[in-house]
C-alpha cells in the first residue's frame, strides 16, 4: 500500500532526524516536500 510506505519512510526519517538532531536538510526542509517527493 503507498500510503503505508510514505507513512513509514516519513516516520523512519522523523526518527533518524530525532536522533541525529538534523533538520529535513536533505528533504527540502520541510516534512510536506518530502511528501510530495515521494507522491511524484
Amino acid at each position: 500500500m503507498q500510503v503505508a510506505h510514505v507513512m513509514y519512510c516519513f516516520l523512519k526519517e522523523v526518527m533518524k532526524a530525532i536522533r541525529g538532531k538534523v533538520t529535513f536538510a536533505h528533504t527540502g526542509s520541510h516534512p510536506a516536500h518530502y511528501l510530495k517527493e515521494l507522491t511524484q
